[in-house]
């Protein structure tokens, strides 16, 4: 296919747009193949373009590779040249990034008309510096830690100092920085009083971010570095009015809200258990995740249709921040997806395992009109090998979001066929059909492919842990690998959440869920363990039942 510049961006852009990285992948490798290969090129502001898109959405991987093929190609900008850095950064490379920004800082610095670049290089140097000292300072500073956090003040101050009207996020990083060495206790060369001159310097910021925009006409990056200057002063309620400006910007992508995220988790070393964190993190969490593809949910009593209205407006700020309207749509999402999965229980009611339904016709055509439930057969067995299993016969499959809804006569139902298993040591899977279809209920529908597993892409589960209400794992849920048959992601569960759906970000249906543990076996032939999840890809259960009940 002939090469055409104007159509790769569009595909790229598309691409971005739906957070489809396999195919983000596939178009980065022709285009470095375009470029090592052929004579063809692209503009400066198309490279420049690509560069953004790949982080904006966190693909330093891409970045790096896209980046590292312009300068090779001789398209050395100070821009791709900062990019390509700022890929090093955020991969981990901070010795090989280090010596790079030096190099660009030397090039740049006294140069006509290159002043702004200067100061960039500085700045990604300081974040580098940064970097070192938080992931070497936690416990006891050593000597090179405490080394490292001196460089990155000195990287950043001199620049603030320079012109602190306009270089205002070297300043709320300094501020940051002094208040972070006081509390460490470590000395920085040339200032005693850190605490004094980090709390002058958030003042001095706040002032010119009044005077040049007012607080409602900021700019995206002026509204995060408020907001942080509001921490570093300690007005904690100004700083979360400013955070919801910063998240309603169009223009705040993955890339600005997760370095927001990690200064207020790393350095500032914030939890959601007291404030400010309580408030703050809650926020960027949720905006972040939407920004990479995935939804925000909450306990069920906050989900069931209509209750959103029933929320005091301090709680649905610190879920949603202010962006309510998008919020409130991929909340529904997610209660559509909820309405489907049921509580599986015990003759005398106690809760004990997930399930979920789908759609017969999308397992196989041959299995005929209705709803399917799929749970795990250590869940509902009747193989007297499988040890602690419900009896079918004693099974109650409850929808808690119907008796929600004021339907408790319709909320519960018993299995009366099942149609194929398989044990516990193979894919852990039971397929029951049930005596009756719940009224307005809506299947999942199967997707057919899995995420590639980048160390970037997020799962998804709703299920009854510990047999209880209705809940949804969201957080610390990256997929960390698969491999027919089994996902491996880090989605927090707990007993009762076997049989739970897998979705990927996009709450399309993977998986079913089985097992967890902290000595899992690495997949792909990789050496060692981990602490994970299991679960089993809904594509494997559908092709071992077709061949076992010969549906072909």
């Amino acid at each position: 296919m002939d090469w055409n510049e104007n159509d790769f961006m569009a595909r790229l852009n598309a691409a971005l747009k739906e957070y489809d990285y396999e195919q983000v992948v596939s178009l980065c490798d022709s285009l470095v193949e375009q470029l090592n290969t052929t004579d063809n090129s692209v503009s400066e502001p198309s490279a420049n373009e690509i560069l953004r898109g790949l982080k904006g959405k966190r693909y330093f991987d891409q970045l790096r590779r896209v980046a590292d093929v312009f300068i090779q190609n001789g398209m050395v900008t100070a821009t791709i040249c900062k990019e390509y850095a700022q890929a090093l950064i955020d991969q981990g490379e901070l010795s090989a990034a280090i010596a790079y920004l030096n190099d660009l800082v030397a090039k740049t610095e006294g140069a006509v008309g290159q002043e702004s670049e200067a100061s960039e290089a500085r700045g990604l140097l300081g974040r580098a510096y940064k970097q070192i000292y938080v992931q070497t300072g936690r416990i006891v500073p050593s000597a090179a830690s405490k080394a490292a956090l001196n460089s990155a003040i000195q990287a950043y101050l001199p620049v603030y100092e320079g012109d602190p009207k306009e270089h205002i996020w070297h300043g709320i990083n300094t501020a940051a920085l002094l208040l972070r060495a006081e509390a460490d206790g470590i000395a920085i060369d040339g200032i005693d009083d850190l605490d004094q001159r980090g709390r002058e310097i958030a003042q001095e910021i706040l002032t010119h971010i009044s005077r040049r925009w007012g607080d409602w006409r900021a700019t995206m990056w002026d509204s995060a570095t408020a907001m942080e200057a509001c921490v570093v002063l300690g007005d904690y309620q100004q700083a979360r009015d400013w955070l919801h400006r910063y998240v309603s910007e169009p223009k705040a992508d993955a890339f600005e809200l997760g370095s927001t995220l990690r200064q207020l988790e790393e350095v500032w070393r914030l939890d959601v258990d007291k404030e400010p964190g309580a408030s703050l993190l809650p926020i960027l969490r949720a905006e972040l995740l939407q920004r990479q593809g995935g939804v925000v949910t909450v306990e069920t009593q906050s989900l069931r249709r209509g209750a959103l209205a029933d929320q005091p407006s301090e709680k649905l700020e610190k879920i949603f921040g202010s962006v309510r309207y998008q919020s409130y749509k991929f909340m529904l999402q997610s209660i559509d997806r909820a309405r489907a999965v049921a509580r599986i229980d015990q003759s005398t009611g106690q809760g004990y395992g997930t399930g979920f339904l789908v759609r017969a016709k999308d397992l196989h055509q041959a299995l005929g009109d209705g709803y399917l439930l799929i749970t795990n057969a250590h869940v509902v067995s009747d193989d007297p090998g499988v040890k602690d299993a419900l009896k079918p016969e004693d099974a109650m499959v409850f929808f808690q979001l119907l008796e929600e809804e004021g339907r408790a006569d319709e909320a519960g139902y018993l299995v009366t066929e099942l149609l194929w298993t398989s044990p516990p040591w193979k894919l852990d899977a039971r397929i029951l059909r049930l005596e009756d279809i719940p009224k307005g209920i809506k299947p999942f529908s199967v997707h057919p492919r899995l995420p590639i597993a980048d160390g970037e892409q997020r799962v998804y589960i709703i299920g009854h842990p510990k047999g209880g209400s209705l809940s949804f794992s969201i957080q610390d849920n990256l997929l960390l690998d698969h491999q027919a048959p089994y996902l491996h992601y880090r989605a927090p569960t707990e007993g009762g959440s076997s049989g739970s759906p897998v979705f990927n970000s996009q709450w399309r249906l993977i998986g079913l869920h089985h097992a967890g543990s902290h000595q899992m076996q690495r997949l792909n032939d990789k050496q060692g363990t981990y602490a994970a999840n299991e679960g089993i890809w809904i594509q494997s259960i559908i092709k071992a039942m077709e061949k076992e009940l010969n549906l072909g």
